[in-house]
């Protein structure tokens, strides 16, 4: 069985492209010369001749029936060509002659072709399902008239003169024209009247998405004009080729304006040399570049998404330029969109295959069970994924360049390439200045499992914001042998310990305090050191093992975010691993109605920015709670408490313990800002409570400053209306404290510089 979908390089494609043209002028001749001999216009190599005689025959047979009225069987060709003898005939130019047929009228039911090709009957049902309006399956638009392809820069059709032809695809030319009664040059595209894609642009309007004016319907010759926005900087798939031709040290932000400039003086524009916003491009590294344009196809990704629209043929030539170099997303003729009337998803279902995604190359072959309706946005980044690395190094991820049958069976070879993967080699940077954030985004964007890919365009938004973060760079993907990159397996013991040495130092110096200025004139010192003993005994475990609980929480959600995220990801559970199938529509906005689930991660973000802060609550409770024990202990042991040795007690608890509190929270919040928050900013977006929390951190920080800074002075003011004798003590505290405030203060300001970053991506709009 097969379904014959083009898979060639685009050396061939573009052969065959060649071919059909001269193919279509022969037909043009068919009065004078009679019609054309497929034989004639087939290649010698043996590999793409199968492949040139599918699709001539499709368009012979389509211009028999339908124009000429010279109609030719499908057996006929047959007895002609002897290779389709050999093989079992492709299921769409079966399925090409029941529509010629049907188009003529005449009395054919598909049933027909179930029992006539017995083999391919199953193959043959799943492809009506998947042609509901019965339209050719040629992969190119040759069903158009000729006449619309004949058109020329020169002439005028309708409203519009048309000035310069600036492109020409499978389904339309475009031309570059003067709007006759606006006075106003437009972008007019020229095509066939089928399809949505005036309506559903119609429903787009957003900064880069090309904006379509209107369009118009005109009968001589038979066509569609689609006018829209004039782009006059070509489109990205001229970067692309000036990428593949210029080494990889001398790419920059200025590669893309010098492309910019070429095209714009093709085309008779001038350069807007006084643009800030090329002057900021020109400056940027090629990796910034590149995540720059990957934001704002992924904002229109994700505002077509929201209104229901999936694209399904992103590619660099469907990516049009501004003067100033800004991307605008182009030519939905594909797409499918829910909010368009009388459309479905398997309508006008095709795209470009280097650049599909393996569900979109699984829809397109009856081999698979894959539908058509079953795709979602994430197929879209997926294919941004493929521009992106295109754009990135010059060349696609994928080898589907290799030659071998040229058939339906190369889609599964294509699947076969993408289902492996892409190996750890082939991510690492190109070169110095890529940065390995980029690179790691881009392996998600290109996993074959959908669930694993960026769940969502603006996860993906996120992500690339960072890139464009320096600090932030530095802080989510440091080097593997960084000492933030190794801290992130010691979760646990580095927040313990940071803990603990604070809180050790605190007890000894209380130990000693209490010891000389309060316990030495009430009990014996036997006494004093095992009563110490069993409140140490069980404030330190207690404090311990709340610590490992907070610090094991952030850990897991680190090492296992899959786990941590599964309530959040349920969403997105594939339609074939569900009892119930859910419709197109729902699956289309699966990622958006439920955009808010994640509230487990968030929870874990949460819980790594206010470690310090918790652990800090916890340190201070249990000193509290010593300060009460004490004197409770003695009094319970038959020894009188008086009420002012009741408060010095509690005082000098609460004193060591605010010093075991405040310093320790700027060592674990450090930490957490530096290693453990960007660790899970690395696995998946944050979410608007991430804002609230860093925030609030920021708050909390200001008040530990003040904290720190209070208690030197705190200390010695204590210490001196207590007794002038401990005069040593007081210097100590006092010197020490200071020295501490200076490391709080270092802290402080690392802290607040990093949130600083967090909050300016958080703060950006979507």
């Amino acid at each position: 069985m097969d379904t014959h979908k083009t898979t060639m390089s685009d050396e061939a494609i573009d052969l065959l492209t060649d071919s059909l043209d001269r193919f279509l002028a022969a037909w043009d001749q068919v009065d004078e010369h009679g019609p054309p001999e497929i034989s004639e216009f087939l290649p010698s190599c043996s590999k793409l001749r199968m492949e040139f005689l599918v699709e001539l025959i499709k368009v012979d047979m389509e211009l028999r029936w339908q124009e000429y009225a010279l109609p030719k069987s499908l057996d006929e060709y047959c007895e002609e060509f002897q290779e389709l003898q050999s093989v079992a005939l492709p299921i769409d130019l079966i399925f090409e002659e029941y529509v010629c047929r049907l188009s003529v009228d005449e009395a054919v039911c598909i049933s027909d072709y179930f029992e006539r090709y017995p083999n391919q009957a199953d193959g043959l049902r799943q492809f009506a399902s998947q042609s509901p309006d019965i339209n050719a399956t040629v992969i190119s638009s040759f069903d158009q008239s000729s006449a619309v392809f004949d058109l020329q820069a020169g002439e005028v059709i309708d409203d519009f003169d048309l000035i310069m032809l600036l492109g020409q695809g499978a389904f339309a030319k475009v031309f570059l024209a003067r709007q006759i009664s606006m006075q106003r040059l437009v972008a007019v595209k020229v095509s066939a009247d089928h399809g949505t894609e005036p309506q559903t642009l119609a429903q787009l309007d957003h900064d880069y998405i090309v904006r379509v004016h209107d369009q118009r319907i005109v009968e001589t010759p038979p066509a569609r004009l689609l006018y829209m926005q004039y782009l006059p900087g070509g489109t990205l798939e001229s970067v692309t080729k000036r990428v593949r031709m210029t080494p990889v040290e001398m790419r920059s932000g200025q590669l893309l304006i010098d492309v910019l400039d070429g095209t714009l003086e093709s085309k008779g524009e001038i350069s807007p040399s006084d643009s800030s916003l090329r002057q900021e491009l020109s400056g940027k590294s090629w990796p910034e570049v590149v995540a720059w344009i990957g934001i704002r196809l992924a904002k229109a990704l994700d505002y077509a998404n929201r209104q229901g629209v999936l694209h399904r043929d992103l590619k660099p030539a469907n990516v049009l330029l501004s003067a100033e170099g800004v991307p605008k997303l182009a030519d939905f003729n594909i797409s499918f969109s829910s909010s368009v009337a009388g459309t479905n998803p398997t309508a006008y279902f095709g795209g470009s295959l280097a650049y599909m995604s393996p569900e979109q190359l699984e829809a397109c072959s009856p081999r698979h069970e894959t539908q058509a309706d079953e795709l979602d946005g994430r197929s879209d980044l997926y294919s941004l994924g493929v521009l992106l690395w295109e754009l990135l190094r010059g060349t696609r991820p994928f080898d589907d360049l290799g030659g071998g049958d040229l058939s339906g069976q190369t889609i599964d070879k294509m699947l076969e390439r993408r289902s492996r993967g892409l190996s750890r080699e082939q991510f690492a940077p190109d070169f110095a200045e890529c940065p390995e954030s980029l690179m790691r985004i881009l392996e998600k964007l290109l996993q074959p499992n959908r669930e694993q890919r960026w769940q969502n365009a603006d996860e993906l938004i996120e992500q690339l914001e960072m890139c464009l973060e320096p600090r932030a760079r530095e802080l989510i993907d440091p080097p593997a042998k960084s000492w933030r990159s190794k801290a992130r397996h010691w979760v646990v013991a580095t927040v313990l310990l940071l803990n603990l040495i604070p809180n050790g130092i605190s007890a000894v110096g209380n130990f000693f305090y209490n010891q000389r200025a309060i316990f030495d004139e009430m009990a014996p010192g036997q006494t004093f050191e095992t009563i110490l003993g069993v409140i140490n005994g069980i404030a330190f475990p207690v404090g311990i093992s709340f610590v490992v609980i907070l610090a094991n929480q952030v850990k897991r959600g680190i090492r296992n975010p899959e786990a941590s995220q599964e309530s959040g990801l349920e969403q997105f559970a594939l339609p074939c691993a569900r009892e119930e199938r859910v419709s197109p529509v729902k699956r289309l906005f699966a990622t958006r109605q439920n955009a808010n689930t994640n509230s487990k991660t968030t929870i874990i973000r949460e819980s790594a920015l206010l470690l310090g802060h918790r652990c800090a609550m916890i340190c201070l409770l249990l000193w509290i709670i010593a300060g009460i024990a004490y004197p409770v202990a003695f009094q319970a042991i038959g020894i009188d408490v008086s009420a002012s040795e009741y408060a010095h007690i509690v005082g000098s608890l609460v004193l060591f313990g605010l010093i075991a509190t405040a310093y320790p929270f700027f060592g674990v919040t450090w930490y957490s800002v530096q290693v453990l928050y960007p660790a899970l900013l690395q696995k998946g977006r944050g979410q608007r409570k991430d804002r609230q929390d860093l925030q609030k951190l920021k708050t909390y920080l200001r008040y530990y400053l003040i904290a720190a800074a209070s208690i030197p002075l705190l200390s010695v003011a204590a210490i001196t209306i207590v007794s002038v004798e401990m005069l040593q003590l007081a210097q100590l505290l006092c010197f020490g404290g200071l020295a501490a405030f200076a490391a709080a203060f270092w802290f402080y300001r690392q802290i607040e510089d990093d949130l600083d970053v967090f909050l300016r991506i958080r703060g950006r709009k979507r």
